[in-house]
């Protein structure tokens, strides 16, 4: 052990050192991790003070909202005071039935859409009996039903289509000059009175 001594005494240690050894500290150590990390760090504290900035309502203010560009649609259906305010709100020269039974008369005036005039015919009693319709298309009737009869009759001005229940018709429809025709009956008619006032249409 006096050999072990001996071999120390001519090592010189700093004060410091022999002052840490003697109070049984360690000296501080440097960090191991690359310098790069602390950086990273930041970074993270950063992007965690964003996402927290996000949920409380404090970030760049939201862009403001841009107004809508959906188009407005109107009702199609409009009513007209008169057969002259019907006919100005349409594009074609409106055409009547002249031949009607006895004690029908117009009731109301519509344009659908500006391609379709109506005209609806009461027989006094208050009450609408038959339905006229005019106006651009194939079929300006409304009605898509599937009638048990149905019948196409060749006149002078063209076929005119009948469809009804076999005992009465209700429904006449016809094209002629590019345009179509309908006459709608709601409590029925006969063939030939439908037809008569089909044809009866200038």
């Amino acid at each position: 052990m006096e050999r072990y001594k001996r071999a120390f005494d001519g090592i010189q240690v700093p004060e410091d050192m022999a002052r840490r050894v003697r109070e049984g500290r360690r000296a501080p150590q440097r960090s191991r991790l690359p310098r790069w990390s602390a950086a990273a760090a930041c970074l993270a504290v950063a992007v965690a003070l964003g996402s927290w900035g996000l949920t409380q309502g404090i970030s760049s203010p939201a862009p403001a909202p841009t107004p809508t560009t959906g188009v407005s649609v109107g009702n199609p259906v409009q009513p007209a005071e008169n057969l002259d305010a019907l006919q100005k709100a349409v594009s074609f020269q409106i055409q009547l039935p002249e031949e009607l039974p006895e004690g029908w008369t117009p009731s109301a005036y519509t344009s659908i859409g500006g391609v379709l005039a109506e005209v609806r015919y009461t027989d006094g009693s208050g009450e609408t009996v038959l339905v006229y319709r005019m106006g651009e298309g194939e079929d300006v009737s409304g009605d898509f039903q599937t009638w048990a009869w149905t019948d196409t009759v060749e006149t002078g001005d063209g076929p005119v289509t009948l469809k009804g229940d076999g005992t009465a018709v209700f429904l006449a429809v016809w094209v002629r000059d590019g345009l179509a025709f309908s006459l709608q009956s709601q409590q029925g008619m006969t063939a030939e009175a439908i037809l008569a006032a089909a044809q009866s249409v200038k």
